[in-house]
């Protein structure tokens, strides 16, 4: 099967992703901070930024981390004694941004419900999907 496109798979570390899309076909890259816990040489290790803004990518699928952005979690920001996370909440879009306004063509952001979802212009709910839909017994709008 030939190859019908090259996409980053952004903050991926297990692979997964990256074998799926290889598997139809498509010439599929990981990127992380961390080594791939696959051991697979289509990974890039580094920061996911850099590789989204070196070119040369049809698409990408970004899984940047939630902890500061998911709506579970930003009720904290406000508590005494935890001010110190809006300042990483910030931190945290600002990379997510960084990765939608990357100069590729195809961008999917994965993330769950919060700060991201109200940040980006055109964001549209239709798209969210939750565990429970997948066989999951749990609901978290992602």
């Amino acid at each position: 099967m030939p190859c019908v496109s090259r996409w980053l798979v952004a903050c991926e570390k297990s692979g997964a992703v990256r074998r799926a899309l290889r598997a139809l076909g498509v010439e599929a890259w990981s990127c992380d901070l961390e080594d791939a816990q696959d051991g697979s040489p289509y990974h890039i290790k580094g920061d996911a930024r850099e590789a989204a803004y070196r070119g040369g990518w049809d698409g990408m699928i970004a899984h940047p981390e939630c902890k500061f952005l998911c709506a579970s979690g930003l009720h904290w920001n406000g508590r005494p004694g935890y001010e110190w996370r809006a300042a990483e909440t910030e931190k945290a879009l600002r990379f997510a941004l960084d990765l939608w306004e990357a100069p590729i063509g195809r961008v999917i952001l994965e993330n769950s419900r919060g700060k991201l979802g109200a940040a980006i212009q055109g964001y549209d709910h239709r798209f969210a999907v939750q565990p429970y839909q997948f066989g999951d017994d749990a609901s978290k709008e992602t």
